[in-house]
């Protein structure tokens, strides 16, 4: 499963999900994704073990067969 938006609403959807599925969590600068995956954690929240953080959307796009946006 896709998130794109690694906001509050997008790391608090993806931890739902991660008690499921996993998830690949889209941020959209790298850098961002980078530093979730060295602390495993965004916008005060810890992150799942199954999320995995990622600047790349080709990725997600070619990854997810289901997807969800949070982005405004």
């Amino acid at each position: 499963v896709g998130v794109i938006g690694a906001g509050s609403f997008g790391t608090a959807l993806a931890n739902l999900i991660a008690e499921n599925y996993d998830v690949l969590l889209f941020a959209r600068r790298q850098e961002v994704a980078d530093e979730m995956i060295r602390t495993r954690e965004n916008s005060n929240q810890q992150l799942h073990e199954r999320i995995h953080p990622t600047g790349n959307a080709i990725e997600v796009a070619d990854s997810c067969r289901l997807i969800f946006p949070t982005v405004p």
